[in-house]
């Protein structure tokens, strides 16, 4: 009983509308228990990145489906064959490098797994990539949280692309390291024809370093803007180097001949681990890509096909 003006009042019985209102509380506190709509915070250590690494999308309840946060389109299915597939969308810049995300699954201790790159694909102003994660690895009900980090431009340049570049020195195979504008750059690179190609050999010339593919359309779509290049500035001292990303050194080969290129073509590592540590121990992100050095062996940066033209003139018209 209540007491009122010290007086004891029997309480009010419930009325039916509270109760059902209480039994609904009830119910949805219990659906959301089960479908993971209410869910503890992480553990704290998955709140941690790598070196490198930043979040775009700090760790979330892991659901199947699709999750928009941010302007991050994240999406989380599990087809067959044992995998775990998160499909991350976002916007394309050809301006932008050295940007990567990488999803990361979390279990109920805070233990992290990393989704590998799957596949790349996606149009002119978007990219979508998919990561896969082994479900043998870690089982789907014990995959409780996911998240994506970004690896920064400081984190490729100071982590990702120095440990590439050593992977692949100590498997001998030759690459190009980290370009780093203002900087000297040297390399040393064997061509299609078994040429060398040195950059100390290319001082006092301007270089331009082009990534493409036989597969890649925009890439393919620039070759007559370069050869328009070549044939009006390499009598001045332009020289073109082709880093060439088919899948054989015979397509390669057939690449170069169908397009009638006549500067050296390197070819990277064919092997798809080894061709990963090529891209990321040279800061290569996506294809196309322009680099150029000047006449002393000095980065100037990645240029876009509508600037390319006018920075080739001037590095070509300072002749210093």
């Amino acid at each position: 009983m209540d007491s009122q003006d010290g007086a004891w009042i029997m309480p009010r019985p419930p009325t039916a509308m509270a109760r059902i209102g209480k039994l609904v509380c009830v119910a949805l506190l219990a659906l959301a228990a089960t479908r993971n709509i209410i869910a503890a915070p992480p553990p704290a250590s998955s709140s941690t990145n790598q070196p490198g690494w930043t979040w775009q999308l700090r760790p979330i309840p892991l659901r199947l489906g699709q999750t928009n946060v941010d302007g991050l389109l994240l999406r989380v299915e599990q087809p067959e064959g044992g995998r775990l597939v998160a499909t991350v969308s976002r916007a394309n810049s050809p301006t932008r490098r050295h940007f990567r995300l990488r999803p990361v699954a979390f279990d109920d201790n805070g233990r992290r797994y990393e989704f590998a790159l799957e596949s790349v694909s996606g149009q002119a102003d978007t990219i979508l990539e998919a990561h896969a994660l082994d479900l043998n690895v870690l089982p789907r009900e014990q995959a409780r949280w996911i998240g994506v980090e970004r690896l920064t431009p400081e984190g490729w340049r100071d982590v990702v692309a120095p440990a590439a570049f050593r992977a692949l020195q100590a498997a001998g195979v030759q690459a190009l390291p980290f370009p780093r504008i203002g900087e000297v750059y040297d390399f040393r690179l064997t061509s299609l024809s078994g040429e060398e190609v040195r950059a100390s050999a290319l001082r006092g010339k301007v270089v331009l370093l082009d990534f493409w593919a036989r597969w890649c359309v925009p890439c393919v779509t620039n070759l007559p803007q370069l050869k328009e290049l070549y044939r009006q500035w390499h009598p001045r001292g332009l020289e073109i180097i082709g880093l060439n990303h088919d899948p054989t050194p015979a397509m390669a080969r057939r690449s170069v001949a169908e397009h009638q290129l006549s500067w050296p073509n390197v070819l990277a590592p064919m092997d798809a681990r080894r061709r990963q540590l090529w891209l990321d121990a040279s800061g290569t992100e996506s294809l196309p890509r322009f680099l150029l050095i000047d006449r002393h062996g000095v980065v100037r940066g990645d240029f876009t096909p509508e600037t390319l033209a006018a920075e080739v003139q001037r590095l070509i018209d300072n002749n210093k």
